[in-house]
């Protein structure tokens, strides 16, 4: 969720960067972030997962 929401803007930022540059300044930004921001993502990403698994209830990884 983090990544998917500021991907463009680092994208912009960095416009010759290839996606694994961009994952490593998207993870050094995340590293960098404070922990209120952090738990406001891992909170969505939990509540993205409830949601799936209520419609999805039999959904299994193989």
């Amino acid at each position: 969720i983090y990544r998917s929401e500021r991907h463009q803007s680092v994208k912009e930022a960095y416009p010759d960067a290839k996606n694994n540059d961009i994952s490593k300044i998207l993870g050094k930004q995340w590293q960098g972030e404070p922990d209120d921001v952090r738990i406001r993502y891992k909170q969505k990403s939990e509540e993205i997962k409830e949601e799936f698994m209520r419609l999805y209830p039999d959904y299994k990884y193989k």
